[in-house]
């Protein structure tokens, strides 16, 4: 895990403990990585960034399975989604910029 999120996603490391327990720098939050005896398909760990496309691109050339390739949310973001090694989801998103519409994702009510 670790080479994934710090090699492969580029996050700087901060710490690591005993060989289960780093955690990563990520700008404003730390996220920190606990080995644990079952796999947290529930949970996504979300990241705004930035060039989407570009990060999206470089992670599949690494092999990374991108299970929701870019496309934009009705909320005003840009959104993809990949797996870790371990099946953890992992979603990244960046505004749309302004100006730019957006398909709305249901009819508005009352004009089906």
């Amino acid at each position: 895990m670790r080479r994934f999120y710090g090699g492969t996603l580029g996050l700087r490391e901060s710490f690591s403990h005993e060989g289960r327990m780093c955690g990563f720098h990520t700008g404003g939050a730390m996220l920190v990585l606990e080995t644990a005896a079952k796999s947290s398909r529930g949970v996504i760990i979300g990241f705004s960034c930035t060039g989407l496309e570009a990060l999206v691109n470089r992670l599949r050339a690494q092999g990374v399975p991108v299970t929701t390739p870019p496309q934009d949310g009705h909320w005003g973001e840009r959104l993809a989604v990949v797996e870790d090694p371990e099946g953890n989801r992992i979603s990244f998103e960046e505004p749309i910029p302004r100006g730019r519409a957006t398909a709305p994702r249901h009819p508005p009510r009352g004009k089906a």
